[in-house]
């Protein structure tokens, strides 16, 4: 029979609970023009045990181990993250789940966000077209007001 240690507690091999894999429940290419988005997962088969999900991006086009410059996002029992503030271009993501005793789980298939702003000149042009309207508004008050001023009244 076979013994792992973990935590100091012998443990059986056939009592080692298995890998958990986890999915997203997003598309596998989002894209968005806001850079946010609200990532999704869940395991691929529930446990009576407290599991920790660890949440990882990278910006990296490859998607193996090691995992390029990865940073963590994420490490706690939530189903669910809400990312803001991604760079314009492509980000990937991934997930894993973790029982506490055993090693990290299988990382899972990743999501790919690719981001691209609204371009300049748009933000530019609306934000003049927006000016342009609320001068035009305010000397049309004014000089309707100045107007009903000097009229006489009968």
């Amino acid at each position: 029979m076979l013994l792992f240690l973990a935590g100091g507690i012998g443990v059986k091999a056939e009592d080692w609970p298995q890998d958990i894999f986890v999915s997203f429940e997003n598309e596998p290419v989002v894209k968005s023009d806001q850079g946010f988005i609200q990532l999704k997962w869940k395991p691929k088969k529930e446990t009576d045990q407290p599991i920790t999900y660890h949440l990882q991006s990278s910006r990296a086009a490859i998607y193996n181990s090691p995992f390029g410059e990865a940073r963590n996002l994420y490490q706690g029992p939530d189903r669910s993250s809400f990312v803001s503030g991604l760079p314009e271009g492509k980000t990937w993501f991934r997930v894993c789940a973790h029982v506490e005793g055993q090693p990290l789980g299988t990382w899972s298939d990743p999501v790919l966000v690719e981001v691209e702003y609204i371009e300049t000149y748009k933000v530019v042009a609306g934000l003049a077209a927006g000016t342009a309207m609320l001068i035009f508004t305010v000397l049309f008050v004014t000089i309707s007001h100045l107007r009903s001023k000097n009229q006489k009244v009968t």
